[in-house]
């Protein structure tokens, strides 16, 4: 059916780094239609897969207690296609890390901390791909690393069958992974909310609802009663810890929601007693050609917290690393050497080893050593902007109007959809971490204490956090979860 006029804005699609349980629900022909917000779509897997082997007991053993325990999946796959899943999660981490830092320490030092959701773009983009068609949905498939799967789909004999095949895989990765990262302390959540003057693709609404446990109602852009019912949805997903603000204008077609909310305590709790009061050496935001080396950094008193214990430890000659292990994740700290800036810490090499080490059985891992550890306290929100960072990783066509195709997604009306101007107008990320003595949440301050461990024959070594660094917090199987860059703690 003829609609009124075309959107000049696809959607304000974000990704908020805070919610709550994850809802479903198919295309909605109404306002007073909701969608049930505790329902799980698949079966739990028996399927595990472990990540690799240690050289003596001893070192297992440490590595099983400060791994945590593991998850199963809830879609059934083959060991060769976790083994795939998980090298294509971990590929579209590495492009996501590169791009991440040149955006927050290269090109926008201005910010202070930024967090990102790994694995709310990672299914957002997976969402994307089920509604859109031709280079824009081509686009999305190169950043996830087209070419891993691209001999599943060599048998095809035409490109509605290869498409086919190939969005049955994304399904299949974005069932496992989010299988994989939920738990009792992560939950993920997604939505769709759609303007009645629209037609939308009934497939497209069923694959959203089952495949990506997505809850959505239609509605009127731009009305106070649609808007409030969007807010209501992020308050509820947030319990209140981000002020849903958001506002739709009648341009709209759709909008997307993608959150995920994490809560872990550390296995071993940073004393209170040990946090004190210390300067941290940030990056300038206020920089030009002509700036000195002194200039450039900004020193910042705050709270650092304190730790001697037998962390899982790396280093080279670019940074030093620390795995420290929550109740069933771990955060990863990474350090740049402190005569390596940290913009210059920003290649393809560096974020695809960085990476790596989300994997607690990677070889690099040195759990013989006491690391006298120190970091600043952290308690913050951040909003960061995708266009430029999806764009980067090479989706444009979908923020161009004129390129943009989103003809699986609207019901074809004889029009040419590519000359239509319904494209995502706007993309990003709000998030809050907050990292103390009792553990990390990005949505609820938790409080477990765990007694320290120690271990005087062992060498010791020191990693103090009073200069930018970065967090990567991931799944005890290494998954990745978020991550920030910290450049000021102010």
């Amino acid at each position: 059916m003829r609609k009124d006029r075309i959107a000049k804005a696809f959607a304000l699609f974000m990704t908020l780094v805070i919610a709550g349980t994850t809802g479903c629900g198919g295309r909605k022909t109404g306002l007073n239609e909701t969608g049930n917000k505790n329902v799980s779509t698949q079966k739990t897997s028996d399927i595990q897969k472990k990540d690799g082997e240690s050289s003596s007991s001893e070192v297992q053993d440490k590595k099983k207690e400060l791994v945590g325990k593991k998850k199963k999946s809830s879609v059934n796959l083959s060991n060769e296609e976790v083994k795939k899943c998980k090298q294509i999660y971990k590929d579209y981490n590495s492009s996501l890390l590169y791009h991440f830092l040149k955006q927050s320490w290269g090109d926008n030092p201005q910010k202070g901390l930024v967090a990102c959701s790994n694995i709310n773009m990672y299914l957002a983009n997976g969402m994307l791909s089920e509604m859109t068609a031709g280079q824009s949905r081509e686009q999305i498939l190169n950043s996830f690393g087209k070419n891993m799967f691209r001999a599943d789909v060599s048998d095809c004999i035409n490109v509605n069958e290869r498409e086919e095949k190939e969005q049955k895989i994304i399904r299949k990765m974005m069932g496992y992974i989010s299988g994989k990262i939920k738990s009792e302390n992560c939950s993920l959540g997604n939505s769709a909310w759609l303007s009645d003057k629209y037609d939308y693709s009934r497939e497209a609404g069923t694959i959203l609802k089952n495949d990506y446990n997505a809850y959505s109602l239609t509605g009127e852009m731009g009305s106070k009663s649609f808007n409030d019912k969007i807010n209501k949805w992020i308050d509820e997903q947030t319990g209140g810890k981000i002020k849903g603000n958001l506002k739709t204008n009648k341009d709209m077609a759709m909008l997307l929601l993608s959150a995920v909310n994490f809560k872990e305590q550390w296995k071993v709790r940073f004393d209170k007693n040990n946090t004190r009061k210390g300067i941290f050496y940030g990056q300038s935001a206020y920089t030009c050609g002509n700036t000195t080396e002194e200039e450039k950094i900004d020193k910042e008193k705050c709270s650092f917290l304190n730790s001697e214990y037998a962390y899982a430890y790396t280093e080279n000659g670019r940074y030093q690393a620390v795995s420290i292990p929550m109740t069933n994740a771990n955060m990863n700290i990474i350090l740049p050497k402190e005569n390596v800036a940290a913009d210059k810490l920003i290649n393809n090499k560096d974020a695809k080893q960085i990476i790596s080490l989300c994997n607690t059985f990677n070889k690099k891992w040195d759990y013989s050593k006491i690391v006298k550890f120190s970091m600043p306290k952290l308690d913050f929100k951040s909003e960061l902007e995708l266009n430029p960072l999806m764009q980067d990783m090479g989706i444009k066509n979908i923020f161009n109007g004129k390129k943009a195709d989103f003809s699986k997604m609207f019901v074809s009306d004889g029009e040419n959809k590519s000359e239509g101007g319904i494209y995502v107008s706007k993309a990003k990320q709000n998030s809050r971490m907050t990292i103390d003595e009792n553990g990390c949440s990005m949505a609820s301050y938790t409080e477990i204490a765990i007694d320290a461990l120690a271990d005087e024959k062992k060498d010791t070594v020191t990693m103090n956090c009073n200069r930018p660094f970065i967090i990567i917090v991931s799944t005890s199987d290494g998954l990745p979860i978020f991550m920030g860059a910290v450049n000021r703690v102010a």
